[in-house]
């Protein structure tokens, strides 16, 4: 039986909301209240009867802060730094949005340029003000500022921040600083906030901090509704921008969670049972103001503005498919053992749901590689920001060969003589070649590894691989080659990563003992070619000798020619064997013969002393199928509002005629 019973949601700005259950028993109050009363002017609001005020009340007409009414907060400074200067501020902004803001569009470009204008326009004319009244406020863009300006930093670390702009060490003492003010609220700017600071733990491995940001920002979310489709609440504004950020929100939030929970191996923050906010990319089934969705879900067909939506977005949409397939593989293979119940129909229901999202996606033609700088061009040239669009295909690539270990992991415990380990591991061992393909790519590129999932799914790989050759499933001069490569990527990666250093250590080790298997097994080979070898010459002597002593006769009466056993040997041979003839050949000598054993000796001792060392194998890895990568996702129109033109001149002065709108 389907019950109408939903929560409610009452909204004192159109920024912040509240939001209580209906499993509180706030929609069976309304009921009886409607059964009562024909109006609810007397009776006390259902929220007020079950949940206690722990703010000031708020009317519904209160007008949020102008973000033009903002300043920088001393008190941030010490924790978070100095805002950065005008020029420098504007080319991480660019370089946020053109990398982090398809995937994360949890800002609205055109509000976040005039609060950044706001800023340096004042810095510019150098006026004394009285202190801004809305510290809430000032704390929020404080946060959003500089945590936005740093994760543009590791993407582009050539482009120095000042020391009295950074954030300090240690992280996690800073980020929380921040929770207090940030939490009090649960208004969209101090989400937003949240959110930024959270993304940065999350891009500088801070896993467990951002873990605990998330918690605080998901109930925060849970208290503003967020879970909640935007368009079913004639409380909120009818501003569709305001309810689409609000999804926005919400699915940022939703793909960190499960990042983070697949990383930790923690239980998922939110699960996909409470949700009925329509993800992105997808037409929106809730008719507005209404709270149940339109007979048999069928949405209306989609607008023109609302299919630019869609194109736009379709980084953060396939994005939050993945994390959402995450949190699927998560539930089935990693619940308490208790109550864990794996069957093979749900992990092939899984598997093709996998496999439909990478089919789905639309990867267009990659671009032409692009040719590192030269070092006297770095020195001539200063950092400029590259207009070319980012190409995310090597990301999606990882992300599905990522998700491929995930599935396919658990079958490797069982054990080794089960046809479901042997498939697993050959699964496995393809997922990871393409991980090392998909990261040679992403380098050959010019572009960062930025997402600190490129160093798991690196990690895992070079796990897979040396495994395979230790149980002999796996060429192993290949697999050398190729964990060799995957250490190339974590040389890069420890430049950003503490845990890469340790992850390059333990598979180095892994190197080592893999290539000494191959030695070993070399040397055994050997060893069994020179006995063979060794016992063949001795043949050859002993028989030359006989032919020598005792040769056959004229007429065939000889000893040994008339012998059961030789006639035997000879018809094995027959009588144009090589080894039969040279039993026959007079050239052949005691002296040449033992010089053809000494010298396979010589051989077996060189493999057996260890000659084939690592350094032989090489580091290189085969290039050859990377000619072969033609995917691409270049999204030139997907920016996700980063640059188009603008009416404002202030803007124009500030950043040009280009600005985010989204």
């Amino acid at each position: 039986m389907e019950t109408p019973e939903i929560g409610s949601l009452t909204a004192h700005s159109p920024q912040e909301s509240q939001f209580v259950g209906s499993s509180s028993g706030v929609f069976f109050i309304n009921t009886v209240r409607q059964a009562f009363f024909s109006s609810s002017g007397e009776f006390p609001p259902p929220e007020d009867t079950l949940v206690g005020n722990e703010s000031t009340p708020r009317t519904k007409t209160q007008e949020e802060t102008p973000v033009s009414q903002w300043e920088y907060d001393d008190s941030m400074a010490c924790v978070l730094g100095q805002a950065p200067p005008q020029q420098l501020a504007r080319d991480l902004m660019m370089v946020f949005f053109k990398v982090w803001h398809p995937l994360f569009p949890f800002l609205h470009g055109p509000t976040f340029l005039h609060a950044m204008e706001s800023l340096y326009a004042e810095q510019a004319q150098n006026q004394t003000h009285q202190p801004s009244k809305n510290k809430h406020n000032s704390t929020a863009w404080a946060a959003i500022f500089q945590c936005i300006f740093h994760l543009a930093n590791l993407v582009r670390p050539d482009i120095e921040l000042p020391v009295e702009c950074r954030i300090q060490p240690p992280i996690s003492a800073s980020i929380h600083t921040l929770l207090s003010p940030l939490t009090a609220r649960h208004d969209l700017l101090s989400l937003q906030a949240l959110l930024a600071s959270q993304l940065y733990l999350v891009a500088t491995m801070s896993l467990r901090t951002a873990s605990t940001v998330g918690g605080c920002m998901l109930r925060s979310m849970l208290h503003a509704g967020l879970h909640r489709c935007p368009f079913r609440y004639h409380e909120l504004s009818t501003s569709s921008q305001q309810r689409h950020l609000r999804k926005r929100i919400f699915w940022s939030a939703y793909a960190l969670d499960r990042y983070l929970s697949q990383a930790l191996g923690l239980p998922l923050g939110v699960q996909d049972s409470d949700i009925d906010v329509c993800p992105p990319g997808s037409p929106e089934i809730h008719k507005p103001l209404q709270h149940l969705p339109t007979p048999n879900n069928r949405a209306p067909p989609p607008s023109q503005a609302e299919s630019e939506q869609s194109k736009r977005e379709i980084p953060f949409a396939s994005y939050v498919q993945s994390g959402k397939l995450t949190g699927e593989a998560l539930e089935l293979f990693h619940k308490s053992i208790f109550v864990r119940s794996i069957s093979q129909t749900s992990v092939l229901v899984l598997t093709t749901s996998v496999h439909k999202w990478w089919n789905s996606l639309d990867l267009p033609p990659s671009p032409p590689p692009q040719q590192p700088p030269t070092p006297s061009d770095s020195l001539i040239q200063t950092p400029t920001i590259d207009s070319t669009p980012f190409n995310y295909t090597p990301f999606f690539t990882i992300l599905y060969q990522h998700l491929l270990l995930l599935l396919h992991r658990p079958s490797l415990s069982l054990p080794n003589s089960t046809p479901e380990f042997a498939s697993a591991l050959q699964s496995c061992i393809s997922a990871a070649r393409h991980i090392l393909l998909a990261l040679k790519a992403q380098t050959d590129s010019n572009q960062a590894l930025f997402w600190p999932g490129f160093l798991s799914a690196a990690w895992m790989a070079g796990l897979v691989l040396a495994f395979a050759c230790q149980l002999g499933q796996y060429g192993r001069a290949k697999g050398c080659l190729e964990i060799s490569s995957c250490l190339d990527f974590l040389r890069i990666m420890s430049a950003q990563w503490e845990p890469a250093k340790h992850c390059h250590r333990a598979l180095s080790l892994l190197l080592r003992a893999v290539s000494r298997l191959d030695i070993d097994s070399n040397s055994t080979a050997a060893a069994t070619s020179t006995t063979t070898t060794a016992t063949t010459n001795v043949n050859l002597i002993t028989r030359t000798c006989i032919s020598r002593l005792d040769p056959p006769s004229p007429g065939g009466e000889g000893r040994e020619s008339e012998s059961p056993l030789n006639t035997r040997k000879r018809r094995k041979l027959g009588p144009s064997s090589p080894r039969f003839e040279s039993a026959r050949s007079p050239a052949v000598d005691f002296a040449s013969a033992e010089d053809s054993v000494a010298g396979v000796s010589r051989v077996a001792e060189g493999v057996s002393d260890g000659l084939l060392s690592i350094g032989e194998v090489g580091s290189g890895f085969n290039t050859q199928h990377d000619r072969n990568w033609d995917l691409s996702l270049d999204l030139d129109m997907n920016m996700v509002d980063l640059l188009q033109e603008g009416n404002f001149d202030s803007l124009m002065d500030l950043f040009g005629q280009q600005y985010p709108t989204f």
